[in-house]
Parts: structure tokens; C-alpha cells; sequence
């Protein structure tokens, strides 16, 4: 390869790169501005909801307020004052925890055996049709 044909080739390569660079800073610009539009309109739908909805929004809230603080360590004072009402309160919802899953369980099977019972009669109605169209010959 020549000196000349060399030099090309670099500054060739070197336009390259700064055009790819080039893309990548305006797909970069573009991505960035799609996303700050796209979190405009969620917090103006979100501040509509607020405004449409004040009683669940602030449930919300409570909820993730409650849940946050439930990952939060205990503290000693909490402990000491809440420690009974905190044990009985574990016992309920373990009780209703509990109930729900027995609940869901039995929900699960008694679809499980209609979604089963489903498939079996159509089975049975398909061999039948077949029967019927081969004049009962198989």
C-alpha cells in the first residue's frame, strides 16, 4: 500500500468514525427529548388523576408510605410501645394470608378440572363426529 493510498484510507476511516459519532450524539438527543416529552404527558396525566381522583390518590400514597416504612429497621421505642398490637397484627395477617391462598388454591383447581373436563369432552365429541362421518368405522 502507498503513502498516498495509506493517508486516504486514514482520513477515510477517521470520517467515518466521526460521522458514526455524529448519529450517535443526535439518536442520543433524539432519545433524550422523546423521553422528557413522554415524562411531561405522564405527569400531566398523573396530576389529572390527582385532581380527578384525590381520595385514591392519597391512598396510594398511604400504601406506599406504609410500605416503605415497613422496609424501614424497627426502632427500640417502636418495639417497646407496639410490640403486642405488632404481634397480634402479624397473627391476622397471617390468618388472612393464609385464607387467601387456600382461596386462590381451590380457585386454580376448580378451573384446572373445568378447563380438564373442557378439553376431555371435546375430545370426545371430535372422536365422536369422526365416527359419525365414518359411518362408525374406525
Amino acid at each position: 500500500m502507498t503513502r498516498q493510498t495509506a493517508t486516504k484510507l486514514n482520513a477515510a476511516t477517521s470520517q467515518a468514525r466521526g460521522a458514526h459519532k455524529a448519529r450517535r450524539i443526535d439518536t442520543g438527543r433524539a432519545v433524550i427529548a422523546g423521553a422528557g416529552g413522554r415524562l411531561g404527558r405522564l405527569a400531566s396525566a398523573g396530576a389529572r388523576q390527582v385532581a380527578e381522583n384525590p381520595i385514591t390518590a392519597a391512598l396510594g400514597a398511604a400504601t406506599i408510605g406504609a410500605g416503605i416504612a415497613l422496609l424501614l429497621p424497627v426502632t427500640r421505642r417502636e418495639a417497646e410501645v407496639l410490640g403486642p398490637l405488632a404481634d397480634t397484627l402479624e397473627d391476622v395477617a397471617r390468618g388472612a394470608t393464609e385464607s387467601a391462598i387456600d382461596i386462590g388454591r381451590q380457585e386454580v383447581k376448580e378451573l384446572a378440572q373445568t378447563a380438564i373436563a373442557g378439553v376431555g369432552g371435546a375430545m370426545v365429541e371430535s372422536m365422536l363426529a369422526g365416527d359419525t362421518a365414518t359411518g362408525g368405522k374406525s
